[in-house]
């Protein structure tokens, strides 16, 4: 009888609960089992349609044959979508592969046929086979007043420790609709395995928009905000010794050293105030007006 009574303890809650669900209103049904967002009504939108183009590099980059499955699925100063690149090592064959969501063309190297008049991706495009030559110059491509362009990914060291990352670039995705750059670490940690996958950076490196800057001589990547008239902001990260958990050692890491930013006043005037970096936290060094 004990034990009886002990398995009524146990599951009436579950019971309960079950009871309760089942006397749910139908709507509230669907909120409770709703699964990554998707509402199953007659009211919500198709989901975007998945194509597959194979991208192929003609010419071998630092000594990679380059390609990709990329799925496009936006045209905005550019056609991008996700896509799954592989830099094959033409001396061993070795392969590095980036799962990235983020991969641009230009509009031009795209077959004209594969994009409608309402600026979308049509569905021709799927099955197609692209083949691109490496760097793409693209007259007046971008924002900002930029001349030519990398698309879609391009090679640069991002986090100062003498080595280069690759970037795939997310055109137009930014602020101000200037470009976005990932990184991503070319750094092989598998040397056992053929097949090395790669993920991307951490820390403020890892993404930045065009209007970014980066200083190698003082090792400093300051980000910038554009908010408009007297609301800008600029933040700078400097390459520092960090100290971890373990006694009498460090690594380097990419640490936020001052911020620079466009303030109005109560007195209706705007004033570039410097804030630094002390601790962890933001302490304010200057202000001026700024005309």
């Amino acid at each position: 009888m004990l034990n009886i009574a002990l398995l009524l303890l146990i599951f009436l809650p579950s019971l309960t609960s079950a009871q309760s669900l089942r006397k749910l209103p139908p709507e509230s049904h669907n909120e409770v089992f709703e699964c990554s967002g998707h509402v199953d009504s007659e009211d919500s939108e198709e989901p975007l349609p998945l194509y597959t183009v194979e991208v192929a590099v003609k010419n071998r980059i630092r000594g990679y044959r380059v390609s990709a499955t990329w799925h496009p699925s936006q045209v905005y100063h550019g056609v991008s979508g996700p896509a799954i690149v592989e830099l094959v090592q033409a001396s061993n064959g070795r392969t590095h592969v980036f799962t990235t969501n983020y991969f641009s063309l230009p509009e031009s190297i795209v077959p004209k046929d594969c994009l409608t008049d309402s600026g979308t991706v049509d569905r021709s495009i799927d099955g197609r086979q692209i083949e691109i030559s490496y760097p793409i110059m693209v007259e007046g491509y971008g924002a900002g007043g930029m001349e030519a362009s990398n698309l879609p990914f391009y090679f640069r060291d991002v986090d100062f420790d003498g080595k280069d990352e690759i970037l795939f670039v997310y055109a137009g995705g930014g602020q101000r609709s200037y470009s976005v750059s990932h990184a991503y670490s070319l750094s092989c940690h598998c040397p056992h395995d053929m097949i090395d996958y790669h993920h991307m950076l951490e820390g403020p490196a890892a993404v930045f928009d065009d209007l970014a800057t980066f200083d190698m001589k003082s090792m400093t990547l300051t980000k910038a905000s554009s908010n408009g008239a007297c609301a800008n902001s600029y933040t700078t990260y400097k390459w520092s010794e960090v100290p971890t958990i373990y006694e009498a050692s460090s690594q380097r890491e990419l640490m936020p050293e001052k911020v620079v930013a466009y303030e109005m006043g109560d007195d209706g005037k705007c004033y570039e105030v410097t804030y630094s970096y002390t601790r962890s936290r933001l302490r304010e060094v200057s202000r001026f007006e700024w005309k």
